[in-house]
């Protein structure tokens, strides 16, 4: 690709806002919904669900807060794909990206991430200066992130740990509002299992060439990370019950504690998807149900009525599926030749021929589903 084709891009002039539009990551910005919660966790205490002003106030303050966010970690993932361009080039589904892809001009989106930054760190400190000082901390933390940080062991998860927090900080800075301690630990702990949890599913799916798609991953062992997630789950867990019987702003009844096994349940069942089906390195997606997903037919087992199907290799590069052909075939037990029918008894078949595979066979083994 030449230095012109990769400033501008392949997509064509109509299509460079939707390519612009996927490099700031929208389903992403589902995380930027943790500003909303020192309003939720305020109600009664710092405003009055029955003062309707001011209720609208505070409502206006985290709306604008949560779309300063979401422009903000737009631009942020775009620095982030300009500077893994090249790794994620062999990385089996992030070299499809607008950016490692090439769709994408490289010089297009360091603009465009520029002016995002600029507009919302400028409308950051228009709605509250703390605020906006708050938004500029997060804006250093992933830029640092995706330059140094994601390349040290801990301090990767620790960075992105500090951005959840960070949201919710941000949030009680726009409204002005003080919130409990065990706020910002219970989120600051969630926000570390998740992205031990993010790790853990990036290396399990990397395989023998996990160092290759990300140096990080190379510098973990899923044992680690398993102590780790153990560690962490357990803290939170303790944390989020604690709080529920020692915040001040809590019910003096007490009934917040009948949450805990909810949050318990929330927290397994996420440990199980990460475990089981190895859904952690994307988060996103582990909250969504029957959707629809892209798998590839392996073979057909007429006579035990079975079909073997795969997920992971529909992500694969022509390369590893090749290999993994080679490999399948290598190990294939010798079988002797199918016999056609017509033969007596058990003295063998009149005539016999090799097996051979239909060209239906091996369109249904190549099609994906």
């Amino acid at each position: 690709m030449g230095d012109s084709a990769q400033n501008t891009g392949s997509a064509s002039p109509s299509n460079v806002g939707l390519e612009l539009l996927q490099t700031m990551r929208p389903k992403q910005w589902i995380k930027n919904l943790m500003v909303f919660l020192p309003l939720f966790f305020t109600i009664n205490e710092a405003w009055d669900l029955d003062d309707v002003s001011q209720g609208v106030e505070f409502i206006s303050k985290s709306g604008a807060a949560f779309l300063a966010f979401s422009v903000l970690s737009g631009a942020t993932y775009i620095f982030n794909d300009l500077a893994d361009a090249d790794r994620d080039r062999a990385h089996p589904r992030k070299r499809h990206r607008p950016i490692a892809s090439g769709r994408l001009g490289t010089k297009l989106a360091f603009t465009s991430a520029a002016v995002l930054s600029a507009l919302a760190l400028g409308g950051a400190f228009v709605l509250e200066p703390l605020f906006g000082a708050v938004t500029l901390g997060y804006a250093a933390t992933m830029i640092a992130y995706s330059l140094v940080l994601k390349s040290v062991v801990l301090l990767d998860v620790f960075a992105i740990g500090t951005g959840f927090v960070l949201r919710v900080v941000a949030g009680a800075a726009a409204l002005q509002v003080p919130i409990s301690p065990w706020l910002y630990l219970c989120t600051g702990l969630g926000a570390l299992f998740i992205a031990l949890s993010k790790r853990r599913s990036e290396l399990a799916s990397a395989g023998d060439s996990a160092s290759h798609q990300l140096d990080i991953l190379g510098k973990y062992t899923l044992a680690f990370l398993d102590q780790l997630t153990a560690i962490v789950a357990t803290s939170a867990l303790i944390s989020y019950s604690l709080y529920t019987f020692t915040a001040p702003n809590l019910p003096d009844n007490r009934s917040m504690m009948l949450t805990i096994p909810f949050v318990t349940y929330g927290l397994f069942r996420y440990m199980y998807l990460v475990h089981t089906r190895n859904l952690g390195e994307n988060p996103e997606d582990i909250v969504k149900v029957r959707r629809e997903i892209a798998v590839k037919i392996l073979r057909v087992d007429s006579d035990e009525r079975k079909i073997g199907l795969s997920r992971k290799r529909v992500e694969w590069a022509e390369e590893d599926e090749a290999r993994a052909a080679a490999e399948e075939a290598a190990n294939a037990p010798k079988t002797a030749s199918s016999y056609l029918k017509g033969g007596l008894g058990d003295g063998g078949a009149l005539f016999s021929a090799a097996a051979t595979e239909t060209p239906s066979a091996k369109e249904d083994r190549k099609s994906v589903v």
